[in-house]
């Protein structure tokens, strides 16, 4: 689980932050966490991962500006049963290059 939830976002956001000091463009990191980041879970090696990763976004955020956010996935309205549109995958795709 901390691979995935904190392990993972750590390296793309290292990538991220990398390509774009290298090549002096602006860009935005959101990363997904949960409100029990903050509330706590029955799985509490799920909420501490949560946590971290709101712990490191704001850090970015203290760090190289206040384009970084972290989303609860609570307050999403998003159907993700729905695959998602062509655009917005390349959208993303590009944004990591």
């Amino acid at each position: 689980m901390l691979a995935v939830n904190v392990a993972a976002p750590i390296e793309l956001c290292r990538q991220f932050i990398s390509k774009h000091l290298a090549d002096g463009t602006e860009g935005s990191i959101v990363n997904i966490a949960s409100v029990v980041a903050h509330t706590g879970s029955e799985d509490p090696s799920y909420g501490a991962s949560k946590g971290a990763l709101v712990s490191l976004t704001k850090g970015l955020a203290k760090t190289y500006g206040g384009r970084t956010s972290t989303v609860p996935s609570s307050t999403s309205t998003a159907d993700w049963s729905e695959p998602a549109p062509n655009v917005s995958r390349q959208v993303v795709v590009e944004g990591v290059r």
